[in-house]
């Protein structure tokens, strides 16, 4: 079952780079990006002023090309793949990277992924 988008997301304003707008039940898309474009997402379970804490989701693929090379995604709703791993992020100039990619506010659309 593919997660719901952010809660307020649509409602509210949010910078979807601004850290400081992210909050306990968001899911970031923290995408890693140099030849090759592989999306992870994250969702937040604790917050402080200066740190963000999340557990990694799996994800669904949504189109592909027919070899899974190419495509779009999603995360899945309470999908854990690590049990519990706790990944931490510090907040510095209002953004936040974790696993060293820079995090963003899932949308709720299909991120693309590409690994020509």
């Amino acid at each position: 079952m593919a997660i719901k988008i952010n809660k307020d997301f649509k409602d509210v304003e949010r910078d979807p780079y601004n850290a400081e707008d992210f909050m306990v039940g968001d899911i970031l898309d923290a995408s890693f990006q140099y030849t090759a474009k592989i999306p992870h997402f994250y969702k937040v379970v604790r917050r402080t002023p200066s740190m963000i804490f999340t557990i990694r989701l799996n994800q669904k693929t949504v189109s592909d090309d027919g070899y899974g090379q190419n495509g779009t995604c999603v995360p899945v709703e309470d999908s854990d793949p690590e049990n519990g791993k706790i990944y931490k992020g510090r907040i510095s100039r209002n953004r936040v990277k974790l696993n060293g990619c820079l995090a963003k506010l899932w949308n709720g659309e299909p991120v693309d992924f590409y690994t020509d």
